[in-house]
């Protein structure tokens, strides 16, 4: 939750890798990340709220300190952003080829996440009379 949390709230890139065949269950991690004071410790709560705060990614106030994030901000950064991100899927016993074209995935679609907002939103259709799309 600590990695996501910060990717998100820093706007860095976020590319899942699902393993198939080891239990990751997507409908599972929508009640879990709706309501995290039910799904963690009072403990685990606190220690996720301060491990955020004191790593060096952690988002920063106006005068340059961390910021420690109430529960609600991590829930509802969290809900509002991991949902939304498809999994690569990555089948380990499938072998060498499949590996290859999972890391050539990932690989484009960091490229994809890196390119500026604005250059993706630009691309001109000749089909469409130079008329701006978003490329997807």
């Amino acid at each position: 939750l600590v990695t996501v949390y910060l990717a998100a709230a820093g706007q860095k890139p976020i590319i899942p890798v699902c393993v198939i065949g080891r239990g990751y269950d997507y409908r599972a991690v929508i009640p879990h990340l709706s309501d995290l004071k039910a799904a963690l410790t009072a403990d685990e709560l606190s220690a996720l709220a301060e491990v955020i705060s004191k790593s060096s990614f952690a988002p920063k106030g106006t005068a340059g300190q961390a910021l420690k994030p109430t529960v609600e901000e991590i829930q509802t950064l969290l809900t509002s952003t991991l949902p939304q991100i498809i999994a690569v899927n990555w089948e380990p016993e499938a072998g060498k080829n499949q590996l290859a074209a999972i890391v050539t995935t990932i690989a484009d679609r960091l490229k994809q996440q890196l390119i500026p907002v604005e250059r993706r939103a630009t691309k001109t259709n000749l089909f469409t009379s130079g008329k701006k799309i978003v490329a997807v």
